[in-house]
């Protein structure tokens, strides 16, 4: 059985950005060795694993820019949720994550700073430039996404971005892996789930997660009825709240 840690305890805590997508070299990164070409996570092949958790943040984004739901910390948990249980489907092992380091992910997504890129084992801070650079990358579109996760412009700003944390990570960092490539060669390439079509609109290359898409269903109104009395009804939001914290129990330990 694996054992799955995240990586932080030995570093300061404002050096510590995670995005979910990376999140996956840590949970999984040591079923194959790191420096092979795009081989498997587990049971799963590379893209149809790393496809999968693109796929559910492009749903957690669209909730937020449609106006579907405002509550952003339902969403994260939700998208979470679905992350640990491809993980769990792929390795065949339960997930073991400290419910801090979950939160702090809940606040870089929520923040719109989810671009940063992660401090783990494999994939560690290349150093307090690179860092410094990723942030200025990001700084627009955190702003502008923290305001009104609905704003026209957060699909150029996003792209622009998400490109200049792309170029620093390849002109600064000395510890770009073949796993971190793939991700973002293969995977978050023209991603863009505030645009159109989910893609940067200068995008020439066919996406290669479109084989892997699959449509995520969205919960339905659920209601507590109680005998006697008569019946109380929760809100969506209370009710999947606490049904993702509660499921997320068997996952997570502090």
């Amino acid at each position: 059985m694996l054992h799955i840690l995240l990586l932080w305890s030995g570093f300061p805590r404002k050096s510590k950005p995670i995005m979910l997508l990376f999140t996956a070299v840590v949970i999984l990164g040591c079923l194959y060795p790191c420096d092979a070409g795009l081989p498997d996570v587990g049971n799963c092949t590379f893209m149809d694993y790393y496809c999968s958790l693109r796929n559910y943040e492009s749903t957690f984004f669209k909730a937020l820019k449609e106006g579907t739901s405002s509550d952003c910390g339902l969403q994260f948990w939700m998208l979470y949720y679905r992350s640990l249980k491809k993980s769990k489907e792929c390795s065949k092992t339960e997930p073991t994550l400290k419910v801090a380091n979950i939160e702090e992910m809940e606040s870089l997504y929520c923040s719109g700073r989810d671009l940063e890129i992660p401090l783990v084992s494999s994939l560690s801070l290349c150093s307090p430039e690179h860092k410094s650079k990723v942030d200025e990358c990001i700084r627009d579109f955190a702003k502008a996404f923290f305001k009104d996760p609905s704003d026209k412009s957060l699909c150029s700003k996003r792209g622009e971005a998400r490109m200049c944390v792309t170029m620093t990570w390849d002109t600064v960092c000395d510890n770009v892996t073949t796993m971190s490539t793939g991700i973002l060669k293969n995977v978050t390439a023209n991603f863009n789930p505030f645009c159109d079509g989910g893609k940067d609109p200068w995008a020439l290359e066919e996406d290669l997660c479109k084989p892997y898409h699959e449509e995520i269903t969205q919960p339905t109104q659920p209601v507590c009825k109680m005998s006697g009395a008569g019946r109380r009804e929760y809100s969506i939001t209370a009710l999947w709240r606490s049904l993702w914290l509660c499921t997320l129990a068997l996952y997570v330990w502090e």
